[in-house]
């Protein structure tokens, strides 16, 4: 940002494509500033940050089976093709249009493919990008995360349990395990070869969650968890899950009943609120 300014409109360049860039430029037009939005490619609007079907349960579990079909190599594209950066919501889209077309507008839309390797400068006075200065830039691109061999505990998992990994993704099986024989779990876009291109947003975080959550129940019925802390129920497995919530002071019943005594004891609970 320069440092100076007359208290004029200020010149003001917002590199992005999505929603924060719209944002952004909309917020420094309105408040009567000179802005440049450049993006690398045009603008585009889509509903959702994934493509539409993968949220649709008319086509969802259709592209799921056609994408764990594919070898884990391709999965990595097809992720990006399912994702395809990012988007601006129509409302915004169609407001940055009308005051780019309007007579005498201040706001400038541009697409520029080489934005990421713009030259840019600065001194006391001023920013300049590619030759021209402006008083602000906002950078509005995202975080492009690091690589999970950039991780110590990642690095150590991997040489300890010789999990595999495809394209620096954890390479998991079905039930989200990363080495086969271990209970160690990956969840969120980590999981993308496993969960699709969702497996970052809120979707894909439910959908490891019940299989992860699943698995943890197997394990529970098996023993394999630890004796549970004083105060919990002392029996380690439980036919339904939601005996976990009884208190232990109930008299051992039959499967069949757990659920009465559970709905007992949640309106007692109700009512004594």
């Amino acid at each position: 940002r320069r440092s100076g300014g007359d208290g004029g409109p200020a010149s003001v360049l917002v590199i992005g494509g999505g929603i924060s860039a719209a944002q952004a430029a909309l917020t420094a037009s309105r408040a009567g500033h000179r802005v440049v939005l450049r993006s690398r490619r045009p603008l585009q609007s889509r509903p959702f940050d994934i493509a539409v079907g993968w949220l649709d349960v008319r086509h969802a579990d259709r592209l799921r089976f056609e994408y764990l079909c594919l070898p884990p190599t391709r999965r990595l594209q097809a992720i990006r093709d399912a994702t395809a950066g990012g988007s601006v919501p129509a409302p915004y889209l169609e407001e940055l249009q009308r005051l780019a077309a309007s007579p005498g507008s201040s706001l400038r839309i541009e697409v520029d493919e080489a934005v990421d390797r713009s030259v840019c400068t600065s001194t006391a006075d001023s920013v300049q990008v590619n030759g021209e200065d402006f008083d602000l830039v906002v950078l509005c691109t995202g975080v492009a995360p690091e690589p999970l061999t950039s991780s110590a505990l990642f690095r150590s998992v991997e040489e300890l349990l010789g999990a595999p990994t495809v394209g620096g993704l954890p390479r998991v099986d079905s039930s989200l395990r990363w080495s086969r024989g271990e209970d160690v779990f990956v969840l969120g876009a980590n999981a993308g070869l496993e969960l699709g291109p969702g497996g970052g947003n809120l979707v894909g975080g439910m959908r490891g969650a019940r299989v992860v959550s699943n698995e943890l129940h197997v394990l529970m019925r098996e023993g394999v968890c630890a004796p549970p802390r004083s105060g919990w129920p002392d029996r380690t497995a439980f036919a339904n899950k939601y005996a976990a919530l009884l208190d232990g002071r109930e008299p051992e019943v039959a499967d069949d009943k757990y659920s009465f005594v559970l709905g007992r004891r949640l309106r007692l609970l109700a009512r004594s609120d």
